[in-house]
C-alpha cells in the first residue's frame, strides 16, 4: 500500500479539520521476494512514485477583507501592526481547554444489532508516517518460480454463541470458548463550536519605512471602510507600487503561485480518541534492541502559527495565467512525476521569495532577531508572537530567469478553536496523555523545524529525504544517471514523547550537463557522427528517459528554462514549421537567428509551452542539476536496478553507523532553528526491549511435523496436507528451442508424485510458433479439458503475451495455468520444481500445510479477510479483498472492483467504495463453503493505508464490513480490523550481535516490539516475521483500528505471526500475513487484465489520450475484474 499521501487539502481555520502530517500514499504492496531483507518494492530506499511525499496544507480563509485607499494614497488595513513597536510579547496566553468529555451510554455493553451510537466523523491519526518519492523496485514475479522466490495463549474473548455444533466438513467440532469481554457502545462525540474566520486585510506596495510610520498597533480607525464590503475590490492606487492583492471575481484574482505546500497537517482531528487503547504483550523471550529513533525535547511552551500566501502580481490581467501548486496539481491529469518535480520547484521558489520577505521585515531593528520557520508552503512558525491581528502583505521583487517579477506575500495568524494562533507544546511534557486536537499540530511544527534548511544549504530535499549537492556520496551508474546517497527523516510521537526517525536513503538522479553528453551516455555511443542518425528506437528511449526533465537553453542572452515534453520524430534539418509566413527547418531558423548548428542531423526537444510547438535542438540544451528520476522500475534497466539494490542492501551494523553519523549532521544543521525553539535532540538512539515469539509447528500429510528455524523449513520427504487426484495435465511450449522439454516434463511429474499430487494422464507436449494465436491454442479441446496447463514462455517471444494468457485462461475459459520461463528448463533444479508444485497445488484447491497447534482464534469458525488497493498510472485503482473459506485458513475466495476517485480529476482511490457489497460476496461464499454455517468472528488485515487515512478507513470501511455482516447474517459478527504497514522508516538491530541471525546479524523472525516507539494511545505493534538474508530486516507495523473481539495482545500478535507461515507459494515465513499477500496478488492479477487491454487499445488508437478512468477500459475488461469472484478455482490468482 503503497504509496502509497498527498491526500487532499483543506482550510486550516476553525471550519476545517487538519490531516496528520506526512500522509503516505497508498501504494503498491510489498514484493514477493521475501528472501531480501530490504524489500525493494516497499523499502523507503526504493520509494514508489505512488508513495511520493504527502504534503498537507491549508488554504486561506474565504473572508475577503478590503483595504481602501487612504488620503495619502496608501492602502488601509484592518491589521493593527506597528513594526516600530515590535518587541517581546509578554502577554500571558492561556489556551482554552477543548471539550473532550464522552458520555457512556447506559444499558447493555454489547449491542446485538451492532449499530453504533454516534459515529466519530473527524479524521484522526495517532502519529505521522514516512513517505518519499522515487523509483519503485521489485514487484511481483507472477508465475515465474526461481530460487529467489522461496519465501497461544488461552482466554480468547468474544461473543457467546448458541451454535456449538460441528460447523461443516472443514471445521472439526471443538468446545466453545468462554466470553471474556464485550465490545462497548461507541460513545457520542462532543461537538466543539467552530470559530468564524476573521476578515482579511492587505497592505501592499508600501515601502517598509513608510509602513513603519503609518501602521499603528492601537489605531482601530484604520479598519477597512464600510464601503468596502465582503467581496468588493478596494480602490486601486495610482501609484505603480500599490497593487490590489484581494479581489472578488475569479478572473481578477492575482495569480496564485502556491496554495498548498506543506509537510504537515491539513485538517483538524477530533479530541475523542475511540481507537482501541494501547495493550502490551508479555509472551516470548526478551531481546534487547537498538532503534533508529532519537528523542526530541521541547522546552518552549507555545509556538505561534501563521498562514503564508504567495501570488504573482500581474499588471495585464487579460494575460493572467494561473500557476498551479503541487497540491492543486493533484486535481489534474498530469503524471505523478510532473507533479512531484513541480512540488520541488515551487517549494524552492517559495523559500527564495519568503527569504526576501524576511529581509524586508528585518530592516526593523526590533525584528532583526526574528528567526521564523517556513515550510516552503503555507505554514510559518515563530517562537514569539507577532503583533498581527488580521493580515500583513508586502510586495517582493524576485529575479526569475533573468527577469524581475513582483510577488505579493501575505501573512496572517491561523485561528485555532480557542481563537488564538497558539500551538500548545505543553502536552509533550505530560507523558502519553496527548490531546489529539494538538497532536497533529505538534507534529506539523516539529517536522517543519527539523526539515528547515537555510537558503545557502548544500542539501536538497526529495520527499522526506535529504541529499548533499556537494558531489560527495554519489555514484555514476551510466545511462545518464547517478545514485545519490542521503538520509530520510521524520518526527513521530511515541509513548515516551516525540522522536526523530532517521534512516539511510538512496535515489537515482539525472546527471547534469550538456544534453548531447547525457544522450550519448544513455545510448552508449557517440551521437555526433552524421553517418549514424538516431533510429526510431533510440528516439523513443531518449523521450522515455528525459520527458519532464528541466533544461536550460544556451542560445538566448538571458537564462531560460523549459521542461521537456517529448522528442521530435525528425531531425532539426528535416523538421519544418511555418515561421514568419515561410516554411523553414529548425536548423535554418537557428542558423539565421542564433548561428549555424553543429549537429543539424540530431533531433529536437519538444518543450512544455503554451502551444507545445517549441522545439529546441539537443545541442542548445543543458540538463539542470539536482533532478531525481522518479517512476516505476520499468524505467530503469536491470543493470541499474541491480546497482540500486546493491547500494541500499546495507547490513545492520553499517546502516546504524551511517544513521548515527547523519544524526550528528542533522543536529548540527538544525542547531539554529532548534535553539530558537528550545528544542533538544538526544544523539543516543532509543533502546527498547523486544520479544521473540515462538515459530509455529507445521503439519503435513500423515501427521508429519516440520519445525521452522529462522523462518525457513524443508519440505523434503513431506507430502501436501491436502491434495486430490486430477484427470490430466499438458505441457505447452512457446519457445524456439525444444531442448530439455521432455526432461522437464518427466522431472516435474516426479515431483508431483513425491508431494502427493497425482494426475491420471499426461497428455504430452505441444509446441507452437508465432503463427497461432494464444486464444486459439488455449481453446483447443485437448488443452481446455485438461485439469492443468503448464506453459513455457520465452522472453524473446512478444507474440504470446503473459497478460493475454492469464486473461483468456482465467476469465474466458476458466482453466488453471502455470507459466514458467524457458530458463528453468536447462536447470531443472528440484527446489524450483518444488516451488512450482506449491503454487499448482494451491491453485487446484489443495492445502500445502497447516498449523499443527491451532491458535485459539481458529478453534471456532473464523473468517480472515485481507484487503488491498493497487494504483497505476495506466488504469484506475483496483480494490481486492480475499476471505478464508476453510479451517486451515488456506483457501480464499477473491473479489475485485475497478473504482474511480470520487473527487474530480483525481485518479487513485485508496478507500474502497464498494466494500459492503464486496465483503457481502465473501461472507456468502463462506456460507456456501461451510454448509450454511456462519463465522463466529471476523479478523481483517488492511494493507496500503497511511496514518492520515486511519480515521476515514475506520469510519467508512469498518462500518461497511459491519453492515455487510448484518445484511448477510442478520447480526453484527465481532470484527477486529487492523492496518498493516510496510512503508515506514523504522529499523531495529540487536544490541548484542550474538542475538542476531545470519551473516548480517539481523533481528530473528518473530521479533515483536509494542513499547517505547509505538503510538502513545493506540493498540499497535511492530513484528518482523521473516528472515533478513540481505540488508537490514524491516518489521511490519500493525495498528488495530477496531477490536470487537477484545483480543489479548499476546494472542493477536502470535496469531498474526502464525499467518505469515501459511503463504502457499514458498517454504519461508513472509513479511506480512498470508491473506494480505493474497489480496495483493489478486489486485495485481486484476491490474494485469487492465494493462493488457489498455496496451492493446494503445496499439490501435495511439492518438487517443488516456485519462485514468474506468471508462477508458473496454467493458469486458471491467467485467473481467469485477467478476473474478465467480471463478470456480478460488486460488487461481496466485
Amino acid at each position: 500500500m503503497g504509496s502509497k499521501s498527498k491526500k487532499g487539502k483543506g482550510k486550516r481555520n476553525a471550519k476545517n479539520k487538519n490531516s496528520p502530517p506526512g500522509q503516505e500514499a497508498a501504494g503498491a504492496s510489498s514484493s514477493s521476494a521475501e528472501q531480501r531483507a530490504e524489500d525493494p518494492g516497499t523499502s523507503s530506499e526504493f520509494p514508489s512514485l505512488q508513495e511520493s511525499e504527502s504534503t498537507a496544507s491549508h488554504a486561506p480563509t474565504d473572508g475577503t477583507g478590503s483595504g481602501g485607499k487612504s488620503q495619502h494614497g496608501m492602502a488601509k488595513t484592518t491589521s493593527a501592526f506597528d513594526p516600530s513597536s515590535v518587541g517581546l510579547v509578554t502577554e500571558d496566553f492561556s489556551r482554552a481547554t477543548l471539550d473532550s468529555t464522552t458520555n457512556e451510554s447506559a444499558g447493555s455493553p454489547w449491542e446485538r444489532s451492532g449499530k453504533s451510537k454516534g459515529k466519530v466523523s473527524h479524521p484522526v491519526s495517532p502519529a505521522v508516517g514516512s513517505v518519499c518519492g522515487g523509483i519503485e523496485f521489485g514487484g511481483h514475479q507472477e508465475d515465474f518460480p526461481s530460487l529467489s522466490r522461496s519465501p497461544g495463549k488461552k482466554g480468547f474473548g468474544g461473543t457467546k454463541t448458541k451454535d456449538k455444533t460441528p460447523f461443516g466438513d472443514d471445521f472439526p467440532s471443538l468446545p466453545a470458548l468462554g466470553n471474556k469481554g464485550c465490545r462497548p457502545k461507541n460513545p457520542p462525540i462532543s461537538l466543539v463550536e467552530k470559530v468564524k474566520p476573521s476578515a482579511e486585510a492587505v497592505v501592499v506596495g508600501i515601502p517598509w519605512k513608510q509602513q513603519e510610520t503609518q501602521l499603528k498597533v492601537d489605531s482601530p480607525e484604520l479598519a477597512a471602510p464600510s464601503s468596502c464590503t465582503k467581496g468588493s475590490a478596494p480602490s486601486s492606487s495610482s501609484s505603480s507600487s500599490s497593487v490590489e492583492a484581494t479581489h472578488s471575481s475569479k478572473d481578477s484574482q492575482p495569480m496564485k503561485l502556491v496554495d498548498i505546500i506543506s509537510s504537515g497537517s491539513s485538517h483538524r482531528v477530533s479530541s475523542d480518541f475511540d481507537f482501541p487503547p494501547a495493550k502490551r504483550g508479555k509472551s516470548g523471550r526478551h531481546i534487547n534492541l537498538i532503534t533508529n529513533y532519537y528523542d526530541l525535547t521541547c522546552k518552549l511552551p507555545y509556538i505561534y502559527h501563521y498562514d503564508v500566501a504567495i501570488s504573482e502580481i500581474k499588471t495585464d490581467k487579460s494575460k493572467m495565467s494561473h500557476v498551479k501548486s503541487p497540491s492543486k496539481a493533484n486535481s489534474d491529469n498530469r503524471s505523478r512525476l510532473e507533479k512531484q518535480q513541480e512540488a520541488r520547484v515551487s517549494r524552492k521558489f517559495c523559500q527564495e521569495a519568503f527569504a526576501k520577505f524576511i529581509e524586508i521585515l528585518k530592516e526593523n531593528k526590533k525584528l532583526q532577531k526574528l528567526e521564523p520557520i517556513y515550510d516552503g508552503g503555507k505554514n510559518l512558525f515563530t517562537a514569539q508572537k507577532l503583533p498581527i491581528q488580521d493580515q500583513l502583505s508586502f510586495n517582493v521583487p524576485l529575479e526569475v530567469e533573468g527577469r524581475t517579477k513582483h510577488y505579493t506575500i501575505s501573512l496572517k495568524p491561523v485561528k485555532k478553536l480557542d481563537g488564538t494562533n497558539i500551538i500548545n507544546m505543553k502536552p509533550l511534557k505530560s507523558g502519553n496523555s496527548y490531546n489529539l486536537d494538538t497532536m497533529n499540530e505538534i507534529l506539523l511544527v516539529l517536522n517543519a523545524i527539523m526539515n528547515h534548511r537555510s537558503a545557502n544549504s548544500q542539501e536538497i530535499r526529495v520527499g522526506r529525504s535529504f541529499f548533499s549537492t556537494s558531489g560527495s556520496n554519489r555514484k555514476d551508474v551510466g545511462e545518464g544517471l547517478e545514485i545519490w546517497h542521503g538520509y530520510n527523516q521524520s518526527v513521530h510521537l511515541t509513548e515516551k514523547g516525540p522522536a526523530i526517525v532517521l534512516n539511510l536513503s538512496a535515489r537515482v538522479f539525472h546527471k547534469a550537463g550538456e544534453a548531447i553528453d547525457y544522450i550519448a551516455d544513455l545510448l552508449g555511443r557517440d551521437i555526433t557522427q552524421r553517418r549514424r542518425p538516431l533510429t526510431s528506437f533510440e528516439v523513443k528511449k531518449i523521450q522515455k528517459a528525459l520527458t519532464k526533465v528541466r533544461v536550460k537553453v544556451t542560445h538566448l542572452k538571458y537564462p531560460r528554462q523549459y521542461r521537456i515534453n517529448g522528442v521530435s520524430d525528425l531531425s532539426a534539418q528535416d523538421l519544418k514549421m511555418q515561421i514568419d509566413g515561410k516554411e523553414k527547418s529548425i536548423a535554418e531558423y537557428f542558423g539565421e537567428k542564433y548561428g549555424t548548428l553543429k549537429f543539424p542531423h540530431l533531433h529536437c526537444f519538444q518543450m512544455n509551452s503554451k502551444n507545445n510547438k517549441t522545439f529546441i535542438p539537443f545541442e542548445k540544451c543543458v540538463i539542470l542539476p539536482d533532478q531525481h528520476k522518479a517512476g516505476s522500475t520499468d524505467e530503469l534497466s536491470k543493470r541499474i536496478t541491480s546497482e540500486m539494490i546493491n547500494a541500499t542492501a546495507v547490513p545492520p551494523s553499517d546502516r546504524f553507523q551511517g544513521i548515527n553519523n547523519f544524526a550528528k549532521r542533522v543536529n548540527q544543521i538544525c542547531a539554529p532553528e532548534m535553539r530558537e525553539f528550545q528544542l533538544l535532540m538526544d544523539l543516543a538512539p532509543k533502546k527498547v526491549q523486544g520479544r521473540v515469539l515462538d515459530a509455529p509447528q507445521l503439519r503435513y500429510s500423515d501427521g508429519n511435523i516440520s519445525y521452522p528455524k529462522n523462518g525457513t523449513w524443508s519440505i523434503a520427504g513431506q507430502r501436501f496436507m491436502k491434495a486430490r487426484r486430477y484427470t490430466s495435465w499438458i505441457l505447452l511450449s512457446f519457445t524456439e528451442s525444444q531442448q530439455n522439454l521432455k526432461k522437464f516434463a518427466l522431472d516435474l511429474g516426479k515431483i508431483f508424485r513425491e508431494l502427493g499430487l497425482f494426475f491420471d494422464e499426461f497428455k504430452g507436449i505441444l509446441t507452437y510458433g508465432n503463427d497461432v494465436p494464444t486464444e486459439e491454442i488455449l481453446s483447443r479441446s485437448e488443452v481446455r479439458n485438461s485439469s492443468l496447463i503448464v506453459i513455457v514462455l520465452s522472453k524473446k517471444d512478444t507474440y504470446h503475451n503473459y497478460d493475454e494468457i492469464k486473461f483468456i485462461a482465467d476469465y474466458c475459459l476458466g482453466i488453471v495455468t502455470q507459466c514458467v520461463l524457458d530458463s528453468v528448463l536447462s536447470k531443472s533444479d528440484p527446489r524450483i520444481l518444488t516451488n512450482i508444485c506449491l503454487k499448482i497445488n494451491t491453485k487446484l484447491g489443495g492445502v500445502n500445510h497447516e498449523l499443527a497447534l491451532r491458535p485459539n482464534v481458529m478453534r471456532e469458525r473464523v473468517i480472515i479477510l485481507g484487503i488491498d488497493v493497487v494504483h497505476s498510472t495506466m488504469c484506475p485503482s483496483i480494490a481486492a479483498i480475499v476471505g478464508s473459506m476453510d479451517r486451515h485458513v488456506s483457501t480464499y475466495k477473491v473479489c475485485c472492483r475497478v473504482q474511480e476517485n470520487e473527487k474530480r480529476g483525481k485518479q487513485s482511490q485508496e478507500l474502497i467504495l464498494d466494500l459492503e457489497d464486496m465483503v457481502g460476496t465473501i461472507l456468502r461464499g463462506f456460507l456456501d463453503h461451510n454448509s450454511g454455517k456462519q463465522p463466529v468472528r471476523i479478523v481483517c488485515y488492511r494493507d496500503g493505508v497511511s496514518e492520515g487515512q486511519f480515521r476515514a478507513v475506520k469510519d467508512k470501511e469498518v462500518e461497511s464490513i459491519r453492515k455487510a455482516s448484518e445484511k448477510v447474517y442478520g447480526k453484527d459478527v465481532p470484527l477486529t480490523f487492523m492496518v498493516v504497514q510496510k512503508r515506514h522508516q523504522t529499523r531495529l538491530r540487536t544490541e548484542n550481535p550474538r542475538d542476531g541471525i545470519g551473516k548480517g546479524s539481523n533481528i530473528p523472525p518473530g521479533t515483536t516490539v509494542d513499547t517505547v516507539i509505538t503510538y502513545p494511545n493506540t493498540f499497535d505493534f511492530f513484528l518482523c516475521s521473516h528472515e533478513g538474508i540481505r540488508g537490514t530486516s524491516k518489521p511490519s507495523r500493525y495498528t488495530i483500528l477496531h477490536d470487537g473481539n477484545h483480543f489479548d495482545p499476546d494472542e493477536l500478535q502470535k496469531f498474526t505471526y502464525d499467518l505469515c507461515y501459511l503463504f502457499g507459494r514458498c517454504t519461508k515465513s513472509v513479511s506480512i500475513p498470508a491473506p494480505v499477500k493474497y489480496a495483493d496478488l489478486a489486485a495485481y492479477r486484476a491490474k494485469k487484465y487492465a494493462d493488457f487491454q489498455l496496451k492493446k487499445m494503445k496499439r490501435h488508437k495511439s492518438s487517443v489520450p488516456y485519462t485514468g478512468k474506468s471508462s477508458d477500459l473496454p467493458q469486458y475488461a471491467v467485467e473481467a475484474i469485477n467478476n473474478m469472484e465467480t471463478s470456480k478455482n478460488h486460488m487461481f490468482f496466485i
